[in-house]
């Protein structure tokens, strides 16, 4: 079976989540960059307005998720791998430090993704790869808003900002998505 934590998984996500954190920027100061168009400028108020109804409004704890930006540097975050046996309605589970089970495995690469449904497929699994169009650190840290998002209209937008402080994280720091 394919492990959820083996050592080089672990490495590659501190490596891109190591990425992403490292690029963050507060939004008002992203904001006052003179390349910033309209439309960007437009979405990352409304990322902003999103974020201070929850907290001000619905109460709800928002932590620092979504107050900085921070780029990403290919279309797609990540790839979402599911599977089942072929002749069940079950899912087939990772097994994650901290998390526990879960019925996915995310990946930084579709060759990485391709590779262990293909794996899996061989040992009499049906797969799904998807891409996800956002993660959570589950409150580990203050997850930013990510740069590819944007290419999202505004109604999605303020959904996956919105619906981000919902989750149920697995700390008490903040939200997750």
């Amino acid at each position: 079976m394919i492990s959820g934590c083996s050592p080089f998984y672990v490495i590659r996500a501190v490596y891109e989540e190591g990425k992403i954190l490292w690029r963050r920027e507060p939004i008002p100061q992203y904001l006052e960059k003179a390349a910033v168009g309209p439309d960007t400028q437009d979405k990352l108020k409304l990322v902003l307005a999103v974020r201070e109804y929850a907290r001000d409004v619905l109460k709800l704890n928002v932590g620092g998720s979504y107050s900085s930006y921070s780029y990403v540097d290919r279309p797609d975050l990540s790839y979402i791998l599911t599977a089942a046996p072929r002749t069940e309605l079950r899912p087939y589970t990772w097994w994650f430090l901290i998390v526990g089970r879960v019925p996915y495995k995310g990946y930084f690469s579709k060759e990485d993704a391709d590779a262990a449904a293909e794996a899996l497929e061989a040992e009499g699994y049906d797969t799904n790869i998807r891409t996800a169009a956002a993660f959570s650190t589950l409150g580990w840290f203050d997850d930013p808003l990510l740069s590819h998002l944007l290419r999202y209209d505004k109604v999605m937008l303020a959904e996956l900002s919105f619906t981000s402080y919902f989750t149920t994280p697995c700390t008490s720091k903040g939200p997750a998505l």
